[in-house]
């Protein structure tokens, strides 16, 4: 992904700018000038609408009917209790390789927006992309895909929706601090929607209210005994946040075959929290030191989008879409200490970050057939302008210190970075029928030599290819089907795309005298330290139709790059300091879904199983180490570790329908561990080398509840549910909060 090491600019106070030659400009302008032009013709010739088989990845569109994907209803999402989206779709996925960190929203097209910024309500769509495709539009190694269908093509003239749902929250087992005690609290979310359709226009308005919490935690001091302290802990504001979530779209036809589509977002959200900390030491009981923590933090996302879908000549499609993110993000923080026979200490810290994103695309598409045989050459021409300012202040000293007035200690700090990216992305689809597809192409890097490092190597161009056969067609009578997938992609860092997302709660609640942190790196600006390196993807499934309701899905991904980690090192000996080591990583993943739908008479189960593993494996392509700073590391070390260990994850969903009766239950479970990665880890002590083998299990989701007619409604429902109400007590695959709630959804 695109970084400060990749292009140039000017990073410290400021603002950091490329500049360009005026030829550079010059050369730049020209696609940008042929652009606009060609969006002025598309008023005068626009013939036909967008078509609605393909997924829009962003760079690339893909044919649905020979696309690999799992995909799940929002509605069967909204009685869940949960903040980030990852943490309710992860059973239908990878298990717990699903995650905040590993998953890459796409909203209608668009990758820099934050999926967590719309209401579940508003969601229509999730579909996860099983195609190594979803690198030419932005993922990176590791990530997976994830498309988002909003809804934004409501039936009828008009309607109004209202819902919302309320929880306890407490907190289960505490495996760490078993002398912890929870004090239940309240999650809430409320949503109230409005849609109109006429003749040509329809607009939608949505507004839903959030508040998501960490129950407070006591940790009551147990009494002086062998160990040299003892520590009590307690929250009287505990880690929340109120997040107001404002969604807005429209849709216009604005003559034959050509709609306007229009979108607005905008999410104001401010997270706290307070907390004491006590720590006695066994030595001197009279000595206690006190601690007070205090943090506020304020975040703001702002979205908008505009697309316009035409037909220049018949055959001849085109989408030009333009989007902009804005995000700003204040944190306050404050810590004061006391303790026997010192002076009160005081520290007070803020930081300030500002991020914004123009993302301009142009996609042409001609379609032509001969018979059975259909042809697709596709070009889009995308423009990405990133910016990221920073600031960070600390003030540290001592309260009504006697002896120096002027004792205390300022930091302060600036950075600033700014790139502007272009890349084009040209592909050529042919396919026969519902029974054959192969796609292939280029996606090339169009910036000017002058923005990048000099003697770096790299790659202006990568590219990708995807083919899929429907071996057996499904037919009327035993609806037996199999259909085989293959994909390979090549991407470097130049073409990926930044993006920023809200911050909610990091990490499980502390049991130490660190207080609750909240996530204080809000958007992803690279995955190495080396942007210039190349990341080869292949991927391959089968979906076997064993008949109309029973389908078995197996999907194997195999990908290999070479990146720079950070790592605590023994150099020399019993010392540890932090070094870049190049290493060479292979990942093989396998998943396997079974799914069954049954139907009798008024009842219906839909069951989904699967069992996800990733394999990550240390390659050292015949050496025996990196030679660091003059010191030989020994890959040995690293190889142990990554290779040690087995983690197998997935999910058991049920849905249940029985006339006006409805039910869920999800269970999320993880056998065993491995090692996530090489960053900040210590594989030299022998704790690191072989994991924690921990078999878990959670009842992640339980909803039941029941359609009821109400005069003048359209719809009604109510409906009890709880969260995470259940696991083991060596599970450790959740943040061990339990919800149990009553919930409503009304339509008119």
């Amino acid at each position: 992904m695109c970084n400060g090491s990749n292009l140039k600019g000017v990073k410290g106070k400021g603002i950091g700018i490329i500049l360009y030659s005026p030829e550079t400009y010059r050369n730049m302008i020209k696609p940008i000038l042929f652009l606009s032009a060609f969006f002025v013709c598309l008023f005068f010739t626009a013939e036909a609408q967008t078509d609605t088989t393909d997924y829009d990845l962003g760079r690339i569109s893909v044919k649905k009917n020979f696309t690999q994907t799992i995909t799940i209803k929002g509605s069967d999402l909204e009685r869940y209790q949960f903040s980030d989206l990852s943490d309710a779709i992860n059973v239908w996925l990878y298990g717990t390789y699903s995650n905040s960190s590993s998953l890459v929203y796409v909203i209608d097209g668009n990758i820099i927006n934050d999926v967590n910024a719309y209401s579940i309500y508003d969601i229509d769509e999730i579909t996860l992309v099983q195609n190594a495709l979803a690198m030419v539009s932005g993922a990176n190694p590791g990530q997976q895909m994830v498309l988002i269908k909003l809804k934004t093509n409501k039936s009828g003239k008009q309607g109004i929706e209202a819902a919302g749902q309320s929880s306890i929250v407490n907190m289960t087992h505490q495996q760490n601090s078993p002398g912890e005690k929870t004090v239940s609290d309240m999650y809430n979310q409320y949503y109230l929607s409005g849609y109109k359709n006429f003749d040509n226009v329809s607009f939608g308005l949505s507004a839903d209210y959030q508040r998501d919490i960490f129950p407070s935690l006591i940790i009551p001091p147990p009494g002086l005994t062998n160990q040299s302290y003892t520590n009590a802990f307690k929250y009287f504001n505990p880690p929340h946040y109120n997040r107001f979530k404002l969604n807005g779209y429209m849709h216009a036809k604005l003559w034959k075959g050509s709609t306007l589509n229009l979108g607005l977002n905008y999410v104001p959200q401010v997270s706290s929290y307070s907390a004491d900390f006590a720590t006695t030491y066994a030595f001197s009981p009279e000595a206690t030191y006190l601690q007070n923590n205090n943090s506020k933090v304020s975040q703001h996302l702002f979205n908008v989008t505009a697309g316009l879908n035409s037909q220049i000549v018949k055959g001849l499609i085109n989408t030009l879409s333009i989007a902009y993110n804005h995000f700003n993000y204040f944190e306050n923080d404050s810590d004061s200490s006391t303790s026997a026979g010192g002076l009160p200490a005081f520290t007070l810290a803020s930081s300030y970050n500002k991020t914004s994103n123009l993302l301009i695309r142009d996609n042409l598409v001609y379609h032509k057939q001969w018979g059975g045989f259909s042809v697709e050459p596709a070009a889009n021409f995308s423009y990405s302008n990133f910016h990221d300012d920073e600031s960070n202040y600390t003030e540290s000293g001592y309260d009504n210190n006697p002896f120096n007035s002027a004792s205390n200690n300022f930091s302060s700090s600036d950075y600033s970075f700014q790139y502007k990216l272009y890349s084009l992305t040209s592909s050529l689809n042919i396919y026969y029928k519902n029974i054959f597809d192969i796609q292939g192409g280029f996606v090339s890097n169009l910036n000017p030599e002058k923005d990048f490092i000099q003697n770096v190597p790299k790659q202006r161009i990568s590219p990708f290819l995807t083919t899929s056969v429907n071996i057996i067609q499904p037919t009327t009578g035993n609806g037996l089907s199999l259909r085989v997938f293959g994909s390979f992609a090549r991407q470097n860092q130049l073409l990926a795309d930044n993006y920023t997302t809200l911050s909610g709660f990091n990490g499980n609640v502390p049991t130490s005298p660190y207080p609750f942190a909240f996530n204080s790196i809000p958007f992803s600006v690279g995955y190495s330290n080396n942007p210039y390196q190349l990341f080869n993807n292949y991927q391959a499934g089968t979906v076997l139709g064993l008949s109309k309701n029973f389908t078995i899905n197996y999907s194997f991904e195999y990908r290999y790059y070479q990146t720079s980690v950070e790592i605590s090192l023994p150099d020399p000996p019993n010392l540890v300091e932090s070094e870049l080591v190049l290493i060479n990583d292979k990942t093989i993943t396998n998943r396997i879904g079974l799914n069954y739908n049954f139907h009798s008479n008024d009842f219906t189960w839909q069951i989904g199983l699967n069992a996800a593993e990733t394999k990550l494996q240390l390659v050292d392509n015949g050496n025996t180490g990196n030679f660091i700073n003059g010191n030989f590391i020994n890959t040995s070390y690293y190889s142990a570790y990554l290779n040690s260990g087995h983690r197998v994850t997935g999910g058991f969903t049920n849905r249940f329908n029985y006339k006006n009766l409805f039910a869920g239950l999800d269970v999320l479970y993880q056998l065993g561990e491995r090692p996530y990665s090489l960053i900040n880890a210590l594989p030299y002590e022998a704790n690191y080398i072989t994991p924690n083998h921990i078999n878990s299990v959670s009842l992640q989701n339980l909803y039941i509840g029941s359609k009821i007619k109400i005069n003048h409604l359209k719809y009604a429902e109510v409906f009890a549910n709880g969260r995470n109400i259940i696991q083991n007590k060596t599970s450790d695959i959740t943040d061990n909060r339990r919800f149990f709630g009553l919930g409503f959804k009304v339509g008119l």
